[in-house]
């Protein structure tokens, strides 16, 4: 679906051709002068009414049910092991995790810095 009506689209362009005023088109319609500018070239290559469909945000690369079902299987995963199953990085997977799945307290791997630590105070 797009954001602006055929109806609109016609009324636009017949009253930027009767006044030639792109200004004045774009106040007395509320569009913005790109929109009308691209309308104009739509126009010119007789395209004005083919409308592409509209979509809001991105489409997600990832498929949860997918992503799901390997978090239910693998509990014990990291996240970098999870991305290696989808063309996103570890912070995609962790925040889709969080967000979309609901599931929280997934374990991260800890900082080298950290480990480096822990092996000072064994030895």
């Amino acid at each position: 679906m797009s954001r602006h009506s055929n109806d609109l689209r016609q009324r636009v362009i017949s009253f930027y051709h009767k006044k030639g005023n792109k200004l004045l088109t774009s106040i007395t319609f509320s569009v913005s002068r790109p929109t009308i500018d691209s309308w104009i070239e739509l126009d010119k290559k007789e395209k004005l009414f083919e409308i592409k469909e509209y979509t809001r945000g991105r489409i997600s690369r990832v498929n949860l049910k997918k992503l799901k079902r390997i978090v239910d299987n693998h509990p014990d995963m990291y996240f970098r092991e999870i991305a290696q199953y989808f063309p996103v990085k570890r912070t995609q997977i962790q925040n889709l995790i969080k967000d979309k799945l609901g599931y929280t307290l997934k374990k991260n791997e800890q900082s080298t810095k950290r480990l480096m630590k822990i092996k000072k105070e064994h030895s």
